[in-house]
């Protein structure tokens, strides 16, 4: 791979991980409300 398919699949990545990291903390506040 080149490094600019290196940065952008890390950029791709943390994106999905931060997506993933507020599903989560979502559902645990939903958790907490019931």
């Amino acid at each position: 791979m080149k490094i600019i398919d290196i940065l952008y699949w890390n950029k791709e990545k943390n994106v999905v991980e931060t997506q993933m990291m507020k599903n989560h903390n979502s559902g645990l506040q939903q958790k907490e409300v019931l």
